[in-house]
């Protein structure tokens, strides 16, 4: 057997660009570094930041700047490790409309939709709880308007129960919850219309809930009334519950500011079992929208 090493002053075991060299019986043996193999590159200029991968013809390496395979989901949307492969759409970017979507998956099954939670940092030792701070585009023009803030707030149907806003102090034993919705009703008759606020079905403890209402109505059609007919009304009440989960009335409704094109209109606030809803009633040939706001504070979460 007869090994040795191959050197030269250029590109040998000792040269500038020292490659080790062995031969076998006069034959060369292959190069120990990459750019001295055959189906590989020759030389790292120019390639800095690149990766090694199989070329077009799948006959040896060569380098390319990596990251050109397909992307996986559709158009815009970022992606995430799902079990190991790419799945989900949770954010979807819409460049063209200048929209960023944070969106949950559907439920895939019945029942309640996927929460999505945005929470910020705790704090750690003595420091402050991170914000969480919502900053609308400003105006450029002289007669421009800042972005808004808009919270949508979904209403299934009429008869079902609408999203609200809620806001809590979070704090054991001493929780205070602030509920706030919005929702509107409709009237063609004077019988009255109804709108759950909340229902205090399973609670036991006395409550108790303080209610303001703001109510705006407005007579769109109909043979009855005069075009344009409206009315705005806000009114305030207390409940507390009893052992069994019943809302009872503290004192009585206040009706604090009633205005009325059409006398006879009307809205309150009534108890039907454990459910405290919002009444309205219009006049017979109007058809009335009314539209509110509903304000109500208690020591618990009540839907």
């Amino acid at each position: 057997m007869n090994n040795k090493k191959l050197a030269n002053p250029g590109f040998g075991a000792f040269g500038p660009n020292a490659v080790p060299y062995h031969t076998h019986n006069g034959v060369d043996a292959p190069s120990l570094t990459f750019t001295g193999l055959s189906d590989t590159p020759s030389s790292y200029q120019g390639q800095a930041g690149k990766v090694a991968t199989v070329n077009a013809t799948e006959s040896g390496l060569d380098f390319s700047s990596g990251g050109t395979g397909s992307p996986g989901g559709s158009n815009k949307q970022i992606q995430f490790n799902n079990t190991g492969a790419f799945g989900g759409a949770i954010i979807d970017y819409n460049f063209s409309g200048g929209i960023v979507n944070l969106h949950v998956e559907d439920a895939s099954v019945a029942g309640d939709g996927n929460d999505l939670v945005i929470q910020g940092s705790n704090e750690n030792t003595s420091g402050d709880g991170g914000d969480i701070t919502l900053v609308p585009g400003a105006g450029s023009g002289s007669t421009s308007t800042g972005g808004d803030v808009i919270l949508e707030f979904q209403q299934p149907a009429s008869s079902a129960q609408v999203g609200r806003l809620i806001m809590t102090n979070d704090t054991a034993g001493s929780s205070v919850y602030s509920h706030r919705l919005i929702g509107s009703l409709s009237t063609t008759t004077a019988t009255p219309s109804t709108f759950r606020i909340y229902d205090t079905s399973g609670s036991t403890g006395n409550g108790p809930y303080f209610l303001e209402a703001r109510i705006a109505a407005g007579r769109t059609s109909g043979t009855g009334g005069t075009a344009f007919d409206s009315a705005g009304y806000v009114i305030r009440a207390t409940y507390k519950i009893n052992g069994s989960g019943v809302p009872q009335l503290v004192g009585s409704i206040q009706q604090n500011y009633v205005v009325e094109d059409q006398v006879g209109w009307d809205a309150t606030f009534v108890v039907s079992s454990n459910q405290v809803l919002l009444q309205v009633t219009g006049a017979a040939n109007n058809n009335i929208n009314w539209s509110f706001d509903i304000l109500y504070v208690g020591p618990q979460p009540v839907y």
